[in-house]
């Protein structure tokens, strides 16, 4: 069970603007509620399961967002305002939290074999090769047991084939 006290800013299921919780919880069949005052000063009790604590991260990066671009101040916002500042703080931290690229593979990497007999050479589990070069889409390696020559795998083959070192 969520605890939010008098006066806390909670996000209110279906609606941009936050509600204040003015008191709470009354035990109710089924779940408890919260008397909460939306935006719009109604007043109303709402399921527990319908509120969450406003995630202060999309809040301040959309105040800054939109400070920079307005030279005002968040909280006055008007609600289509507030709510297109909101998906942009969305779409800004989507993608801060996407995985960086990794580096392109350059000869002296070492990778390591996943599956024996990878791409019919003749390489075990577990061995660790050289990568001498990457050709388009593959790459070339080389193991300590070959004289001359190299085998060649498929970039697309990282991860099932074999891996970074």
């Amino acid at each position: 069970m969520s605890h939010y006290a008098e006066g806390d800013k909670v996000s209110y299921k279906g609606m941009e603007m936050p509600a204040t919780v003015i008191s709470g919880p009354y035990p109710t069949h089924g779940a408890a509620r919260w008397l909460i005052c939306k935006a719009d000063n109604t007043v109303t009790l709402a399921r527990e399961s319908e509120l969450a604590p406003i995630r202060d991260q999309r809040e301040r990066v959309a105040a800054a967002a939109y400070r920079a671009a307005t030279d005002q101040t968040w909280p006055p916002a008007l609600w289509g305002t507030r709510s297109k500042y909101l998906r942009v703080a969305d779409a800004a931290i989507a993608e801060l939290e996407k995985p960086t690229a990794k580096r392109p593979l350059r000869a002296g990497d070492r990778i390591r074999i996943l599956r024996a007999g990878l791409e019919f050479a003749e390489v075990k589990h577990g061995e660790v090769l050289s990568v001498l070069d990457v050709v388009g889409d593959s790459l070339h390696a080389k193991t300590n047991k070959l004289e001359r020559g190299y085998y060649i795998f498929s970039l697309a083959g990282e991860g099932a084939g074999w891996e970074r070192v």
